[in-house]
């Protein structure tokens, strides 16, 4: 499975659980910070960080020549940009779609999960189409 692939296979799910709990709000009694949205906070930069080091290193595995890991690198940078660009559009319209309203906590609740959900199926088909 090699050193970096199991990461980016098992930690798709916790990712994806945490970015939807980042954006997931319960009803406040005064306070801005609690201590579960730090909790949701520092499990989510834990998900990233165990999910995106090995996937960015993963390219100089993939190939020693310094060309093909510029150009994989490139195409990297360059989907995810599209893919900044979709959700920063996308995102406003799921919400007021879900709430009927362009600011509801729902409304980003649901969008990030749906965002979440596609990132769980990409995560998987770059593990397997990877060696």
């Amino acid at each position: 499975m090699g050193g970096y692939r199991p990461y980016i296979l098992f930690g798709a799910v916790p990712l994806a659980l945490a970015f939807g709990l980042l954006y997931y709000r319960r009803r406040s009694r005064g306070r801005r910070w609690s201590p579960s949205c730090w909790r949701r906070i520092f499990c989510f930069a834990a998900s990233t960080t165990a999910v995106n080091v090995p996937l960015r290193r993963l390219t100089a595995r993939i190939t020693q020549d310094a060309r093909e890991r510029s150009a994989i690198s490139g195409a990297r940078m360059l989907f995810s940009t599209c893919a900044a660009v979709v959700v920063a559009l996308a995102t406003q319209p799921i919400a007021q779609a879900v709430t009927g309203r362009p600011d509801g906590a729902r409304g980003f609740f649901v969008a990030a999960c749906l965002f979440a959900a596609i990132a769980t199926l990409v995560l998987p088909l770059v593990f397997a189409t990877t060696r």
